[in-house]
């Protein structure tokens, strides 16, 4: 009617009590940037209210969110009342997270919801570490990079090794090696891939936090010679694509050697609390 389907349930016999009723239904292609929360209205009834609310795959956000005749509240009354596997499993969607946004009450018929819902930006934090050790044979690199996606899901971590340095292993946060791969660039530096989940296996849930470490070791010409003083560049291993990196660094001399530090750029010392 009013060019709307009308649904009608028959019950397989007479009720008089209260009745439950679930209806699950979808739409394809929503208009996201005009969205507005579709109406299921009952008929022929002497009153109605409602709880209503949005939920939203964790790769969407809402820009504006325009309610009239709806009283806010809790939204934690959304994942109460749905069953507990609905939201962890993605409403139902294999590989979709989502997340509660907002919830309202309706006391009367008359309300809606608008809504200006977009992508999230994707990005990617990093918060990196390295000890650099120092001794006559070689300097070796060890670190690692606790990487914080938002809107997007991590099947793999590429970065970059400077000229000069050998990658030896890249290991997950359980410290169980990774499959990598390298790849010399043009201005003889190293890019480092490494798979974070094994071929075959289903990736993580998008904002999963990943924790990476490696190893690696330089020896620049002239290492092994004998020499009383050399000046050599604090390696950045730094990761692609990562929109803010910050981290600790620390550099370790072995014996009958003197490390001190010349001119810094980016570095701030850190007090004897940070070192532990």
């Amino acid at each position: 009617q009013d060019g709307q389907a009308v649904l009608e349930v028959q019950m397989r016999e007479p009720v008089t009590g209260r009745v439950t009723l679930n209806i699950d239904a979808s739409r394809n292609a929503p208009d996201l940037q005009n969205w507005a929360l579709p109406r299921f209205e009952p008929l022929e009834v002497v009153s109605q209210a409602a709880v209503v609310g949005l939920l939203m795959e964790d790769r969407l956000e809402a820009v504006t969110l325009t309610p009239a005749g709806l009283m806010p509240i809790d939204v934690q009354v959304l994942t109460q009342a749905l069953p507990a596997d609905f939201i962890s499993g993605g409403a139902g969607l294999p590989g979709v997270r989502v997340v509660p946004v907002a919830a309202y009450y309706a006391p009367q018929s008359a309300y809606s919801l608008h809504a200006d819902i977009r992508p999230t930006p994707e990005m990617l934090a990093v918060a990196s570490h390295l000890l650099l050790t120092v001794d006559q044979q070689q300097m070796t690199a060890i670190g690692g990079f606790t990487l914080t996606p938002q809107a997007m899901t991590l099947h793999q971590v590429e970065f970059t090794a400077p000229p000069g340095w050998w990658v030896q292993s890249v290991t997950a946060a359980d410290g169980k090696p990774l499959r990598f791969e390298r790849f010399l660039q043009q201005d003889q530096a190293t890019r480092i891939v490494a798979y974070l989940s094994p071929p075959g296996s289903s990736p993580g849930n998008s904002g999963a936090v990943q924790s990476v470490g490696f190893q690696a070791t330089c020896r620049p010409d002239g290492w092994l010679d004998r020499w009383d003083k050399r000046q050599v560049p604090l390696p950045v291993f730094a990761v692609a694509g990562a929109q803010n990196d910050a981290g600790a660094i620390a550099v370790l001399a072995g014996p009958d050697l003197h490390v001190r530090p010349g001119a810094t750029d980016g570095l701030l010392p850190l007090d004897d609390r940070d070192k532990a």
